[in-house]
């Protein structure tokens, strides 16, 4: 097609313009410019047209050329994009069923297990089922429990193991109260200075007041057992060795000359170290690291209890344990038995402990509820 573009009526200035039409990369038919000129410009040879001496046919033809070229690359850049694109769409499907393949065997192993679980928890059901005479068995066995029930380690300790102790003490006190009393009525009736009757009375009733309640627990094994528990029990909860200190320690008579000592609350494990330590505060004379020691007993023998193993691990422990049972052994020194004079006073107390001597201390488990 040819379009000739006027300026005016001067024809001298006007424009003659050839053009084709082609379907683009689309599909889209899409009009191209071959070649313009001014119309003076333009000229017929051998029934060709020519545009400033160039051909119309060869320009036509050099057109189609770098327009088809310029088709197929735009063509090509974009197979290449489609393609990239449907790699991403293959690589995000390809994704998303891996996820669905993994999310589907993580259920299906959830569901293994749980099924697994409840078959065993069947097959457990159905063995107690075939063990179901054994049940009357056990009930049968079984002690009389009632409300809150808890099973407790009791401590059985002899009266001799007890009392010998203290009641060395009470008669010692009891002697020089009773000594100091007889010589405050010698003094009055020898008319000596009053002054020295009311400090010699007042020495003899205080003696006397702590005396008499010494005397009375060595007669009381039962009271006895009651108080050195308590202040093992006072130990372990100073020193923090215990998961529950709401507990206390209760005294049971196993026999006219047996008594038995247990924890009454905390967790199992406290109820194990309590009745371990009276166990080991009343035990055989070995090789323990720490012992309280009497050395100067009313009859010339060495007095021995064992500090328990618990506190025995440093001198600090030892030494709040000794603190604890100073009010009821207060001849009792603590002696560390890894030195020279330690281990003399250790071989002493092997022979001469009433621990090594008497029977033996028994450890017992019983089931103990709120109706005992």
């Amino acid at each position: 097609c040819l379009y000739l573009k006027i300026n005016g009526i001067d024809y001298s200035e006007s424009y003659l313009s050839a053009v084709y039409f082609d379907k683009d990369e689309d599909g889209l038919w899409k009009e191209i410019e071959i070649d313009s000129a001014k119309l003076i410009d333009v000229n017929i040879i051998n029934d060709k047209i020519t545009f400033k001496g160039q051909s119309l046919d060869e320009n036509l033809k050099l057109k189609k050329i770098e327009f088809d070229e310029q088709k197929k690359l735009i063509i090509a850049k974009r197979r290449e994009q489609e393609k990239i694109e449907e790699e991403e769409r293959k690589r995000i499907a390809e994704e998303k069923r891996k996820h669905l393949l993994e999310e589907r065997s993580r259920r299906l192993e959830e569901e293994e297990k749980a099924r697994i679980s409840e078959n065993a928890k069947l097959n457990r059901m159905l063995e107690l089922s075939r063990e179901r005479h054994l049940l009357k068995e056990r009930w049968d066995n079984a002690l009389t429990v009632y409300d809150r029930p808890e099973v407790v380690q009791e401590t059985v300790v002899p009266d001799r193991l007890v009392s010998v102790a203290v009641f060395q003490e009470g008669v010692k006190e009891f002697i020089v109260s009773m000594f100091l009393y007889m010589l405050t009525r010698f003094t009055y009736r020898m008319d000596f200075d009053v002054a020295l009757v009311v400090m010699l009375v007042v020495a003899a009733t205080t003696e006397l007041f702590f005396a008499a309640p010494r005397l009375f627990m060595a007669f009381s094994p039962y009271r006895r057992l009651k108080t050195i528990s308590e202040q093992i029990l006072k130990a372990l909860v100073e020193g923090n060795l215990l998961e529950d200190s709401r507990c206390k320690v209760e005294v049971v008579d196993e026999s006219p000359t047996v008594h038995g000592a247990y924890l009454k609350g905390g967790t199992g494990r406290d109820k194990a170290l309590f009745a371990k330590c009276v166990t080991e505060f009343f035990g055989e004379i070995d090789n323990q690291r720490y012992l309280l020691v009497n050395k100067k007993t009313l009859w010339g023998k060495n007095d021995f209890y064992v500090v328990p193993e618990i506190f025995a691990k440093n001198k600090e422990s030892a030494a709040v344990f000794a603190t604890c049972m100073k009010k009821y052994l207060k001849k009792y020194n603590l002696v560390y038995t890894r030195n020279e004079e330690g281990r003399r006073i250790l071989l002493k107390g092997r022979v001469h402990a009433f621990a090594n001597m008497e029977d033996r201390i028994m450890n017992k488990k019983k089931v103990k509820n709120a109706l005992e």
